[in-house]
């Protein structure tokens, strides 16, 4: 059984403080967690960036050092074209 001061005393902190249950807008930590994983996204996003960059460097460099070595060398690079194969079965005929 409830007592009727009990019912005045919830009453009464409702009216008090109350209001602030209802200020702050729906959702706000859900707002909040979503904010922190867009954060933590980005940043794996641009250290993607940065390893790609990185690498992509590196093969440029790499594709420079084996093309100075190749003609140093008298190697011809490699060209691939879609009419090599035509070309070849026409020689073997």
């Amino acid at each position: 059984k409830i007592h009727p001061t009990m019912v005045y005393g919830w009453q009464k902190q409702f009216f008090e403080g109350g209001s602030a249950v209802f200020d702050r807008p729906l959702g706000e930590k859900k707002k909040q967690g979503e904010q922190q994983k867009i954060a933590a996204m980005e940043e794996k996003l641009q250290r993607k960036n940065e390893v790609v960059a990185a690498l992509m460097e590196e093969h440029i460099q790499l594709k420079k050092e084996l093309g100075e070595l190749s003609r140093e060398y008298g190697f011809r690079p490699l060209r691939y074209s879609r009419s090599a194969p035509a070309a070849s079965a026409a020689r073997t005929e």
